[in-house]
């Protein structure tokens, strides 16, 4: 019974000293994860709009709202709530930014950026592993690319056609169009052996 009682007074202790809009605020968050977890964006999106409005964990708020619109494949938007949440100490919160957006860049094609992100998240934790991979696989995109772009700038260009060719490709169109011309006006009769 005293360890009860101590459980309650810890408890009732620990809740006097958060203020109450804090723990709201910790529902809400809890709440708009659940809902982002069963697929429920609109719903979740709506419970972190709440949380917003009480003005604690904000940045933590941001960043599950991006977190919902990127889900929703708003992509501007989900990029403008993670920018919101990055500018803060805590380091979790910013490697779970940067990642986000770094695979957003990766889906966007936008490698170098990609690339940047990447590893600015593995400064933060360079055992993650997923991480790890995304940035191999940015980096090898950015030098396919960049391989691909040097050879088309190294290789000759197409001359353009002399008079004589064009009088060659022109006679040729011509003698296609009348192939097509003569075979539309061509009459198959039936006969019995077609039977």
């Amino acid at each position: 019974m005293a360890i009860r009682k101590g459980l309650i007074l810890l408890i009732l202790a620990s809740t006097s000293v958060v203020s109450c809009s804090g723990v709201r605020v910790g529902w809400l968050v809890w709440n708009g994860n659940r809902h982002f977890a069963e697929g429920s964006y609109q719903e979740a999106q709506l419970v972190y709009l709440e949380a917003l409005e009480l003005g604690k964990y904000g940045e933590w708020v941001h960043y599950n709202l991006g977190n919902v619109y990127y889900a929703l494949g708003e992509r501007k938007a989900a990029l403008e709530e993670w920018e919101k949440a990055i500018g803060v100490d805590d380091s979790r919160l910013r490697f779970n930014v940067l990642f986000n957006k770094g695979v957003l860049a990766l889906e966007e094609g936008n490698f170098h950026e990609a690339e940047k992100l990447f590893i600015q998240v593995l400064e933060l934790d360079s055992t993650n592993y997923s991480a790890k991979v995304n940035l191999e696989y940015a980096s090898m995109k950015l030098s396919s690319l960049q391989a691909q772009t040097s050879k088309l700038q190294s290789s000759p260009q197409p001359n353009k056609l002399d008079d004589e060719g064009e009088r060659l490709l022109h006679y040729i169109r011509q003698k296609e169009n009348n192939r097509w011309i003569a075979s539309d006006k061509l009459v198959v009769e039936e006969s019995a052996e077609d039977w």
